[in-house]
């Protein structure tokens, strides 16, 4: 069996809250979140974080089949972030798991990458190494761009 020398992506999924509420659900297998019908708010937010919020790397947005405990996932190539959002949530929900994912692929450092190829570091402390005052921080500036969006 031949050994691949391309670089493994490293993957941050952020899972489910205790709080989300499954009421928001929407059957929908939509490849393209920006081509849903009616999704304007989400297009004009996507479109302001890259104006505003641009990472070090392109990123590319998609719906995704996830599991139904994983909102999104943020995932670290060499030329580019890939987000994926679960297909099944509301714009409004999307839009909230699109603006937690873009700040990790904002927050995103040599660290992170290292440490999500290790065998030896679990789930947990994968998370809480991703989750950190970096991605707070990444976070916030995300939020308030968010927030700021012009009417």
């Amino acid at each position: 069996m031949a050994h691949s020398t391309k670089p493994r992506a490293t993957v941050i999924c952020c899972h489910r809250r205790d709080d989300f509420d499954p009421g928001t659900i929407i059957p929908s297998r939509v490849a393209s979140l920006t081509q849903r019908h009616g999704w304007r708010f989400f297009r004009r937010v996507l479109a302001h974080l890259r104006d505003t919020c641009p990472p070090a790397k392109p990123v590319i947005v998609r719906a995704s089949n996830l599991p139904s405990t994983t909102l999104g996932e943020c995932i670290g190539r060499p030329s580019r972030f890939v987000v994926l959002v679960n297909h099944f949530l509301t714009e409004q929900n999307a839009v909230d798991v699109l603006i937690h994912e873009w700040a990790h692929a904002l927050s995103w450092n040599c660290l992170i990458e290292e440490q999500g190829k290790r065998n030896d570091v679990d789930d947990r402390q994968f998370q809480e190494l991703s989750h950190d005052e970096t991605w707070g921080c990444a976070f916030s500036k995300v939020y308030r761009a968010y927030i700021e969006l012009p009417a």
